[in-house]
């Protein structure tokens, strides 16, 4: 698909939708796997497979941020008609992928051990935590590689081939997920075999479908060595992404330093809350990174009319979507907690997430907004403000979130997420505005 010509509301939302499903697609996979956990192993289980994918999440920043620059570097190659440097840079970044994948296999390695002592996971938890990691480090490099391919399939235009690699992986996991849990009663361990073994059946497909679509371009540039050059373009973008991830999961460890405290039922409310919040954001964050794409593709067009108009677009659909997810948290509740709580026996877990869920929902308008600022700074390779925008919110909610459950208990924890999301709109519009990135021509 170009994005670079054509009606610009039909080109994003028909983009969109594809990577919207994806993303659906995937984190309904986490919230089955959440359940299958939950419903057929237990709440201890599902705290420990909580507090194990937060510190996963650190693990695998790197390839995230090398899925957005990807996405970002290739669609700009894309709108500029640069071909050879798209066939370089693709045999570059996967190469350095799978180093960097196994570079992170050994550290995860290596840090397992100290990290679930610094974050005080309860001694009952400890043994199934440090299960799910092991056998998740062990799959890494194929994580990296099957990210990295997929983001180059997207910014080559084919969205839909990318959806369906998610389906097939997610489907895929899924099944493992019940044979090994249910069936060979492999526990916690299971859930992560599952996963990897998943990932790395979509990573040899991935390939394979990215092989196919480079060949009408090998055969017009022969030429396609590695190319150091192509990587730090990449990592322009990769770095600060994979650093904002980064924090964010370190983040994610903090706070779950303060909820610990609390016990086993407390832990899976919060784990279950944040699966709904997520989910209650994917079709914005879809949006969001459909302006990326959108905006690279075009700024590497020398086309600013079509952002700004993009960028209006996307506020104003992502606005009337957010209030109506926001109505969702206070109309049932119940029945969105009760997929990961059995409300009738664990009362303290559904009281906690329901309050946390609802007074939470403001943070939904603003979160979005945020990230609708970021996509343009990122579309623009503004790396640099794009970072700071999420230091801001990642900084002030920790600071906050530390001092107002000190003071309040429980409800800082929302109180602080909420402070940080406005905090950080604010700044991200300033930057927007002193930087005059869509200001008319």
């Amino acid at each position: 698909m170009d994005m670079t010509t054509g009606n610009i509301k039909k080109t994003l939302f028909n983009f969109a939708l594809p990577i919207i499903l994806s993303l659906i697609t995937q984190q309904l996979y986490n919230v089955v796997d959440m359940i299958i956990v939950g419903r057929y192993l237990g709440v201890k289980e599902l705290a420990s497979v909580g507090n194990a994918g937060i510190i996963v999440q650190i693990l695998i920043t790197l390839s995230g941020g090398l899925e957005m620059g990807s996405e970002v570097i290739f669609a700009k190659y894309i709108g500029a008609k640069r071909f050879k440097d798209i066939l370089v840079g693709v045999k570059s970044i996967l190469l350095f992928g799978l180093i960097s994948g196994l570079f992170i296999t050994v550290l995860g390695v290596w840090l397992k051990t100290p990290i679930l002592s610094w974050i005080n996971v309860p001694n009952e938890l400890s043994s199934d935590t440090g299960i799910y990691m092991s056998i998740y480090i062990a799959g890494l490099a194929g994580i990296f590689l099957y990210d990295i391919s997929r983001a180059i399939i997207v910014a080559l235009g084919d969205a839909k081939c990318a959806m369906l690699l998610v389906i097939l992986s997610s489907v895929l996991n899924i099944f493992l997920d019940l044979f090994f849990i249910c069936v060979l009663h492999m526990g916690v361990g299971g859930a992560a075999l599952a996963t990897i073994l998943s990932q790395i059946i979509g990573m040899v497909i991935a390939l394979v479908v990215l092989r196919k679509k480079l060949q009408p371009f090998s055969k017009e540039y022969k030429s396609t060595t590695f190319e150091l050059g192509k990587i730090k373009e990449i990592l322009s973008i990769a770095i600060p992404s994979a650093a904002q991830q980064t924090i964010l999961s370190l983040s994610s460890i903090l706070l779950l330093t303060l909820v610990n405290p609390y016990g086993s039922e407390v832990i899976s409310g919060y784990v279950a809350v944040n699966q709904i919040m997520l989910f209650g954001m994917l079709v914005v964050i879809g949006i969001s990174q459909t302006l990326s794409i959108f905006t690279a593709s075009n700024s590497g067009a020398g086309k600013i009319d079509r952002i700004r108009e993009g960028y209006l677009i996307c506020i104003l659909f992502s606005t009337g979507y957010l209030f109506c997810v926001i109505a969702s948290n206070f109309i049932i509740p119940k029945y969105m907690l009760g997929a990961f709580i059995d409300i009738s026996k664990n009362q303290v877990a559904y009281q906690f997430a329901k309050n946390y869920l609802q007074f939470s929902s403001i943070t939904y308008l603003f979160y979005g907004w945020k990230i609708m600022n970021e996509s343009i700074l990122r579309g623009f390779m503004r790396m640099r403000e794009y970072l700071f925008s999420n230091l801001s919110d990642l900084i002030i909610k920790l600071i906050m979130t530390y001092i107002l459950v000190t003071q309040f208990s429980l409800p800082g924890f929302w109180m602080g997420n909420m402070i940080g999301k406005i905090v950080a709109f604010v700044i991200s519009m300033l930057i927007i505005s002193r930087r005059h990135l869509l200001k008319k021509d």
